[in-house]
């Protein structure tokens, strides 16, 4: 009797014999192969799988091939149409038997149609083309129309998870989108979810209910944002918006009540009071002023809660109450974690001035994920970045895989690409300290040397809003330059592949999931070492936590963190196997110092040098 590695092998041959451009790769085999012995042996991967390796369709064929129903959890949109309009079709080609999979979105990403129905008649432009597209979509996700409505449209049409009365109290339940699609992934092979989603059903069941069906295999892809998406899942936000949404719904429900107007009354006058800018701890004075500004809300809402016992249980209003509830609820519970929180938590204040947010998030996300999801099913996660300056040690303990009751291999997979050739790392050691006040002057004269060299074809990536804006404000080349915050992230990429020779500058948003191979892109320029601001109240604390208990939190956190993060603004550059161009830091503590050369360690092997001239010469190449 065969094993799950030896089907999933001879299943891959016949994939890759299938493909019109099938080529046998060996790495993709070995993930092949490593991903089917996790699953069958019960087991956790953790996979770094270099870029072009083919990792979607390496743990897909394993996944097919067990029978099993599997969950694939990636973090972006682009990732999950490759898996679902390109690698599953790929992969399904393998096999006799017919395979099935089904991409479940959040339930904001469809249209709800009881809110819909609910806008009676309707005037707006965008309203009657959405409601004429309702009539015939099949999935009702709001990704298919045509054109992107504006975010006040879409909010009048979709319905947060908080909000949803459910299928069950809900008039249109049978006809629900998400309901549809959720009741399809019960009978498919393999169901394709965001990260978000993936963490709200842990949550969901932890509370007893779902959102998801069972499933004996996961594979978690762009594992690297894991994190980060379970600490704004696991944890909890409060700003304007919320409140200013609770008086809207009650507004329509309750016409005599005088508590929607005090409620955005006091919105105005409670976050006006609120300090932005800087992101700074919930406590001490803050934490009064914080108290003084959200307890009168509090009190309204809970005034509100009253006033709802009013509103007809049956009939029209049955649903908008129940909505109501719901969202009122939702924001009870979280402004009351926010003023109140628990052991292993920060809160914080943090946003614009005319923004300001309350937020709070766990130090530590992987008790939830170790009970909630490594302890009940075989887990594999991969991306081309997840081993840093420690190995895997940090994303195994940060992700619960070290803390799961399940044992768990690892493996790294190394491009098939040729860096050593194609890629120069360049440090440009004779800058200043990046630390010391000539530095900015000193990396906007650099950017423009290298930037003249190339040709233009450049991104220009910073660790601060505030240098992005400083250098793209004094940037005075010819070639078309583009900044983040002019347009959406993805405009602002097809603009910068049109217009090529073109330049971009932006922060922390274009340093991961972006692609764009050829010639478009020849130079990558990162101007500082990503550590994370040291003042930062969640990573401060985390940091305290890590030294109070004997560690050493800058080589156990501060350290593999921002090595992880710079091998993902490396990884921009390289994104075909004839892509080729140069790759420029502008701090000399990479070269300089030991923890800098630790992470010119795990970056990808690149040809390197300190010497300008080399730089702009293989850029001439």
């Amino acid at each position: 009797m065969s094993t799950l590695v030896e089907e999933a092998t001879e299943a891959y041959e016949r994939a890759v014999d299938a493909l019109p451009d099938g080529e046998d790769r060996p790495g993709q085999r070995n993930m092949v192969r490593a991903v089917a012995g996790a699953f069958g042996k019960k087991r956790h991967l953790l996979v770094e799988a270099g870029t072009g390796t083919g990792k979607s369709l390496a743990y897909l064929i394993p996944a097919i091939s067990s029978g099993e129903k599997t969950i694939v959890a990636t973090a972006t949109k682009a990732l999950q149409a490759q898996v679902t309009e390109k690698d599953l079709p790929r992969a399904a080609k393998a096999y006799e038997k017919k395979v099935t999979w089904e991409l479940v979105k959040g339930r904001s990403n469809y249209v709800c149609l009881a809110k819909l129905n609910e806008l009676g008649e309707i005037l707006e432009p965008e309203l009657e083309v959405i409601a004429e597209w309702s009539l015939d979509t099949f999935s009702g996700d709001v990704a298919e129309l045509e054109s992107t409505p504006p975010a006040r449209i879409l909010s009048l049409v979709t319905a947060r998870s908080e909000e949803c009365p459910g299928a069950s109290a809900c008039s249109f339940g049978e006809e629900c989108f998400a309901e549809r699609a959720r009741i399809r992934a019960r009978s498919a092979d393999v169901i394709v979810v965001n990260h978000h989603l993936l963490l709200a059903d842990i949550q969901m069941r932890s509370w007893g209910a779902s959102l998801l069906p069972e499933a004996d295999q996961v594979v978690i892809d762009e594992a690297h944002r894991l994190e980060d998406a379970a600490i704004s899942v696991f944890g909890a936000e409060v700003f304007a918006g919320r409140f200013r949404y609770v008086s809207r719904l009650a507004r329509g429900l309750l016409e005599e009540s005088e508590t929607p107007d005090e409620i955005d009354e006091l919105t105005g006058h409670g976050f006006d009071a609120l300090p932005g800018g800087r992101a700074q701890p919930i406590a001490g004075a803050l934490k009064n002023d914080v108290n003084l500004a959200m307890n009168p809300l509090a009190e309204r809402l809970t005034k509100l809660r009253r006033e709802m016992d009013v509103i007809p249980t049956e009939g029209p209003a049955k649903e908008r109450r129940i909505r109501l509830q719901k969202t009122v609820a939702s924001l009870q519970d979280d402004l009351a974690h926010l003023l109140a929180p628990g052991e292993g938590e920060v809160a914080w204040i943090e946003g614009s001035p005319a923004g300001p947010r309350l937020a709070l998030a766990p130090l530590d996300v992987s008790p939830n994920l170790a009970n909630g999801l490594l302890n009940e099913a075989s887990v594999v996660m991969t991306s081309a970045t997840l081993a840093s300056t420690g190995g895997f040690e940090r994303t195994a303990r940060t992700l619960g895989v070290a803390s799961s009751e399940t044992a768990f291999d690892t493996l790294d997979v190394e491009s098939p690409f040729d860096f050593q050739t194609n890629a120069l790392l360049y440090c440009a050691v004779q800058m200043p300290d990046p630390r010391s006040t000539g530095f900015p002057a000193a990396a906007r004269d650099e950017i423009t040397r290298l930037i003249e060299a190339a040709g233009g074809s450049a991104f220009c990536l910073f660790t601060s809003w505030r240098a992005m804006t400083d250098a793209f404000e004094s940037y005075e080349l010819d070639y078309p330059v583009f900044c983040q915050g002019e347009a959406a992230p993805e405009r602002l990429i097809e603009q910068f592949v049109d217009q090529s020779p073109a330049v971009l500058f932006g922060t922390q948003t274009f340093w991961q999931g972006v692609d764009v191979p050829g010639e478009a892109l020849r130079l990558v320029v990162i101007d500082k070492i990503p550590f994370q601001p040291p003042d930062d109240p969640l990573v401060k604390a985390r940091c305290r936590r890590i030294d109070e208990t004997g560690g050493d939190s800058f080589r156990e956190e501060s350290l593999p963190r921002a090595s992880l993060l710079l091998k993902q603004g490396v990884g921009r550059l390289i994104r075909s196997a004839s892509d080729r161009g140069v790759v420029a830091v502008l701090d000399k503590r990479l070269a300089a110092t030991a923890y800098g050369r630790s992470i010119v360690s795990v970056l990808p092997p690149m040809r390197r040098s300190k010497i300008f001239e080399e730089a702009a010469e293989f850029l001439c190449s």
